[in-house]
């Protein structure tokens, strides 16, 4: 099954094997923060029972259950089984008051005795829409610390909650065991403004939304040379809304940059302003990347200080219009088109006396760099360009359509991950499309640019793990071809396609050009003198098959007119790939016959072009 997850790194603090201390988990617990609400609401299992902590949870007899023996930390602790529901067991902590755009951390006291390449979890739902975070636990052996946080995302799932289980990809067993005490989820005491920076073009005001976490003491307000804020002070508990505005003024005689800082006792946290008084020009984008398919774009262009209008130049085959601005303009859209004759990048180049700025543009059609596999045959990915992500399925706020010029293969976008490892996946589902005991290829090209990523099937046959493709190396576009067969069932769940990068460690990646074929009937198991009819194909004005050939078979190609002329006859040719064979031989459109050796013989009577 594909797994929709987040997992991150733990950090375990270097700490020797606790002996058990006698008495109440007090005794040996203290809070990471003195004061502000731990989220847990019985860190040290003092309760008689997990429900009386605010815990709810799952398992077997006796589990989630207690331990006051040696196996305890201190005074008392909690243990859960391995396996998933209903068999194992998992303690529970609802979230709601979990919020967006928030910086957490999470710490406990665990000692795994997990089976080896087994692993216990901690999961936070709903960080992120639909998505959770897993923090996967190694075999601790002992009594170890771990100390980690996370940020929520902008949107929150409906259903919100921490969970200690194993209901991970690499589930424990029920022998296996996990012991837990001095729990705490607490938010971290953190001042977030909205927007994150601010820039002027010549002397003015601007309202910046501040909002405070978990703070104890008032916030008090200053800023770099040149720039001045009001008011000076504000309250532990702004909440960001319209209230809780700061003005920050930009009022200097040069140009200048610097901060807004905010300190609350040992919080510290700041802003950075920017203010120019020479000619600036400045626009909403900084590329813009184009198809035939997506044959225009725009942007917005805001001037300051300007004593001149705005001249715009751009590469061939783009029009801009306007194709001029006012030395006046501000937040003035411009767009550019692609006229699609012929690929063009460079700059679209804005200029108003001594000022100038540019916009990356890069316009390239998807025909010049998108050739199928086997033209005659459907793309299951019915969306090969990744144009739209209504086209495909998936999880997750991390997945997106990307148009940043340097992350495009071909055409105008790509599909894009992003916010960290398993934050999301893009997905080509295909429950009632795919068949059984048929053979399929996919090919994509992925960039990764940070950590590792996969393309995956999951669901081809019974309940076998998914079959992956790793893509490891970054920084440029690695191309993925693999086949793989579906088995005479499929599985119950569902079947599909996906690309992230869960267990893969992936942060940034990118997928373009991606295809999924039945791979055309092959010759497999011809009798001596068996004739099979099969299509190949002309690219490049090269035969190109596929065929399941050993790697050190020989193959022959005898090409013959309609009247049975011969017309060549070449050897020595190669597999390329996953058993494609080429014949280099200039042809011309029409019907010839193919005859092979290989070992056997067969026919091909349709060439396609």
């Amino acid at each position: 099954m594909k797994k929709k997850l987040l997992t991150l790194v733990l950090v375990f603090a270097a700490m020797a094997t606790f002996q058990m201390k006698a008495g109440s988990n007090v005794s040996c617990y203290t809070p990471y923060y003195a004061t502000g609400s731990n989220l847990i609401l019985d860190p040290g299992f003092d309760s008689t029972t997990t429900a009386k902590g605010g815990y709810g949870g799952w398992g077997v007899t006796g589990t989630p259950g207690f331990v006051t023996n040696s196996s305890a930390y201190c005074g008392k602790s909690l243990f859960i089984r391995g396996t998933c529901y209903p068999n194992g067991g998992s303690l529970d902590r609802a979230l709601g008051t979990l919020k967006a755009l928030t910086k957490y951390r999470l710490r406990a006291m665990v000692n795994s005795k997990a089976t080896t390449g087994k692993a216990f979890q901690f999961q936070v739902e709903g960080v992120n829409g639909s998505a959770s975070i897993y923090f996967n636990l190694p075999n601790t052996n002992g009594w170890k610390q771990i100390d980690t946080t996370f940020t929520t995302g902008a949107t929150l799932g409906g259903t919100k909650g921490l969970y200690f289980n194993s209901c991970g990809s690499n589930s424990p067993l029920i022998t296996d065991s996990c012991f837990l005490d001095n729990y705490e989820l607490f938010t971290v005491p953190k001042i977030y403004t909205s927007p994150a920076s601010l820039t002027f073009l010549g002397v003015g005001s601007k309202k910046v939304a501040v909002r405070a976490e978990t703070l104890t003491q008032g916030i008090t307000i200053t800023a770099s040379t040149g720039f001045t804020v009001s008011p000076t002070t504000m309250l532990a508990t702004v909440s960001g809304g319209t209230t809780d505005s700061l003005t920050v003024t930009f009022n200097s005689a040069t140009s200048k940059s610097g901060y807004v800082y905010f300190t609350s006792g040992t919080v510290k946290d700041s802003m950075q302003v920017t203010g120019t008084l020479a000619p600036a020009l400045m626009t909403s984008v900084s590329y813009l990347s184009m198809d035939e398919l997506n044959a225009s774009g725009s942007f917005t262009v805001t001037g300051g200080n300007l004593t001149a209008g705005i001249t715009m130049t751009a590469p061939a085959g783009i029009t801009l219009n306007p194709s001029s601005l006012p030395s006046t303009a501000s937040g003035t859209t411009v767009t550019a088109t692609y006229n699609g004759a012929a690929n063009s990048t460079g700059y679209i180049t804005l200029t108003s006396t001594t000022a100038t700025t540019r916009v990356r543009v890069r316009a390239t059609r998807n025909a010049d760099t998108f050739t199928q596999l086997y033209p005659s045959a459907t793309n299951i990915v019915t969306d090969p360009y990744l144009n739209d992500l209504a086209n495909f399925g998936g999880w997750g706020g991390g997945k997106s359509i990307n148009t940043d010029t340097l992350y495009v293969y071909g055409g105008a976008k790509s599909g894009m991950l992003s916010g960290g490892q398993c934050s999301a996946s893009i997905d080509r589902p295909l429950t009632g499309i795919m068949k059984t005991n048929t053979k399929y290829r996919t090919k994509a090209m992925v960039y990764a640019k940070a950590g590792s990523f996969q393309i995956g099937i999951y669901g081809w046959s019974g309940s076998k793990a998914d079959t992956t493709t790793l893509i490891s190396t970054t920084g440029s576009w690695q191309t993925v071809d693999f086949q793989f067969t579906s088995g005479p069932t499929l599985a119950s769940g569902g079947q599909g396609m996906f690309f992230n990068s869960c267990w893969t460690g992936g942060t940034i990646g990118y997928i373009d050009n991606w295809e999924l074929y039945e791979v055309p009937s092959a010759t497999t198991g011809l009798a001596a003198a068996g004739l099979v009819n099969q299509n190949v194909y002309v690219q490049n004005q090269q035969v190109v098959a596929d065929f399941n050939l050993a790697s050190a078979s020989k193959v022959e190609f005898a090409v013959y007119n309609t009247q049975g002329m011969l017309l060549s006859k070449q050897a020595g040719f190669y597999n390329e790939g996953n058993n494609r064979v080429v014949l280099n031989s200039n042809l011309t459109t029409g019907l010839y016959i193919v005859k092979t050796s290989i070992g056997g013989r067969f026919m091909i009577n349709k060439i396609i072009f």
